[in-house]
């Protein structure tokens, strides 16, 4: 399974929402938010921002300085 698939499902599962509770407040089809989630397509950019968001989550892209370890 994707890194997508995971991610949005354990985001929505960790905040209790089922997948007509996220397609109605992230205002996409029922039938996409499972198709994502079952590694069938994997959306946008924007649109996983988009669905984190509505959930009380963003992406944050850092860039990593010269120099800088991995954690």
């Amino acid at each position: 399974m994707s890194w997508w698939a995971e991610t949005l499902r354990a985001v929505r599962t960790i905040e209790g929402l089922t997948q007509s509770e996220l397609s109605e407040r992230a205002g996409f089809a029922h039938s996409q938010i499972a198709e994502w989630e079952l590694d069938k397509h994997e959306p946008r950019l924007s649109t996983f921002d988009q669905l984190l968001y509505v959930m009380g989550y963003r992406i944050t892209i850092e860039r990593i300085k010269e120099g800088e370890e991995h954690d």
